[in-house]
């Protein structure tokens, strides 16, 4: 059974390396344009167990997508989310 449990627990996580949204827009944006994409955290507001983290992914072409999260992953995840349905 623990075997079974193990499996299960890698192949979601392969699942969820597949469906991340940074590399999946890092792999467009260096196909397109031949060049990577900057990200930068451009704030951080509330309390220090409650923050709100603002980040900033520019693509090469110009163009800046802004999202907040929990933490900084999620800031990226959300602003990559967004670049990628823009694409």
């Amino acid at each position: 059974m623990l075997y079974i449990c193990f499996i299960i627990q890698t192949i979601k996580k392969l699942n969820e390396m597949e469906k991340n949204p940074i590399i999946e827009l890092a792999e467009k944006i260096q196909k397109r344009f031949g060049a990577n994409i900057e990200t930068r955290v451009t704030g951080k507001t509330g309390a220090d167990h409650c923050p709100v983290i603002t980040v900033e992914i520019e693509l090469p072409n110009g163009e800046i997508f802004t999202a907040s999260g929990i933490n900084q992953k999620e800031a990226k995840q959300k602003a990559a989310r967004e670049a990628l349905e823009s694409l």
